[in-house]
């Protein structure tokens, strides 16, 4: 009589052994080799390679995540950006270079509250309603004005705040970007290195 459920046998891999540990199988890498003096070979367990439940079975390096993830936009971010010297040198002219980096990241973050710039550039984002109070602006305008620079409306570029930086610990992934963000980058006759 087997002492597993049918599931466990269905998807352990070759080569392991499976011990249960609190409802839970976990599933190591097993061999064996011929010991001198022995009639018959010696099993080596070499550890844990994953676990096994009803869906299949799990490598380990995909179960174990001891590290924080975080996701940060960075594409419609990275597209207002891009005009970022029309900002800082023509629309907020006016002002100190200083104070025209606070304007624009806090606009930027008003806009996209998961931009990367939140980590990056903190001591330079102020509540929008600072902003507006200190410097005199409609958000209105601001908006009218990025979208005249950038020769789009925010609404038709929306959907670039779904490109992303995941950030795993030390490492760092980009996200893939969708078929809809190919014709909007297209359209903007930009390039999509250029986002992430």
């Amino acid at each position: 009589m087997n002492k597993y459920p049918s599931y466990v046998n269905k998807f352990r891999p070759k080569g392991t052994i499976i011990k249960k540990v609190n409802d839970v199988y976990y599933v190591y890498k097993a061999t064996s080799k011929r010991v001198e003096g022995k009639k018959y070979p010696v099993q080596v367990i070499e550890g844990v390679i994953g676990k096994i439940d009803e869906y299949g079975f799990h490598d380990t390096e995909k179960v174990k995540l001891n590290q924080d993830v975080i996701v940060r936009e960075c594409g419609f971010t990275n597209l207002i950006l891009k005009y970022k010297d029309t900002f800082m040198n023509e629309t907020y002219s006016l002002f100190k270079k200083q104070d025209r980096e606070i304007i624009l990241y806090s606009l930027i973050y008003y806009l996209s509250s998961n931009t990367y710039i939140q980590d990056k550039y903190s001591d330079k984002i102020l509540p929008i309603q600072e902003v507006i109070d200190k410097y005199k602006l409609s958000i209105g305008r601001q908006i009218k004005m990025i979208e005249r620079i950038m020769e789009t409306t925010l609404k038709e570029i929306e959907e670039l705040k779904y490109i992303c930086r995941v950030y795993i610990g030390e490492k760092e992934l980009k996200t893939k970007i969708t078929k809809r963000q190919k014709e909007i980058l297209e359209k903007l006759m930009v390039d999509e290195d250029e986002l992430k």
